[in-house]
């Protein structure tokens, strides 16, 4: 796994970006992304949010895949007022190293999946993510100013 500093939306075009989402959907069926890297992905991709509240509806087990967009919608929590939840964000995390895995030659692009808004702490996600996707070298975790020096704290508090 690379580790790099900036914007899940810059690097290759062709890559996969993952959103960190959660299980709600709206009456009109559009699922809930509204804040974080989830509002970023539906303002740049109008129509996932239509999409993704799809396949939600269906109650379709696992990642949310959308290939036209090349995101990958991993849900950290069961409604956008909850902070994430451990058990999801693994159970997440094991689906997209199997995603990653058959992507070998594609580049997977995340965020500090759960950090965030998702309240999470960041040293937990940190090995959360390493656990899962740690071997895998097609895999970019991407990380934002503030979680780069979130991050150095870590390395600090480490020694």
């Amino acid at each position: 796994m690379q580790v790099e500093a900036g914007d899940l939306w810059t690097g290759p075009e062709d890559a996969w970006r993952v959103v960190p989402t959660n299980l709600v959907t709206r009456r009109d069926g559009t699922a809930v992304m509204g804040a974080g890297v989830a509002l970023q992905a539906a303002g740049r991709f109008p129509e996932l949010p239509a999409r993704y509240g799809r396949f939600l509806e269906a109650r379709t087990p696992g990642l949310f895949r959308d290939d036209e967009f090349r995101i990958v919608c991993l849900p950290t929590k069961m409604h956008w007022r909850e902070g994430a939840n451990p058990a999801i964000v693994s159970k997440g995390l094991l689906a997209l190293r199997t995603f990653a895995l058959v992507r070998r030659g594609q580049e997977v692009r995340l965020p500090m999946i759960g950090a965030g808004l998702g309240r999470l702490p960041a040293k937990d996600v940190r090995d959360l993510i390493q656990r899962a996707l740690g071997s895998l070298p097609n895999v970019t975790l991407v990380l934002s100013g503030a979680e780069v020096a979130r991050s150095l704290r870590l390395a600090g508090e480490s020694r």
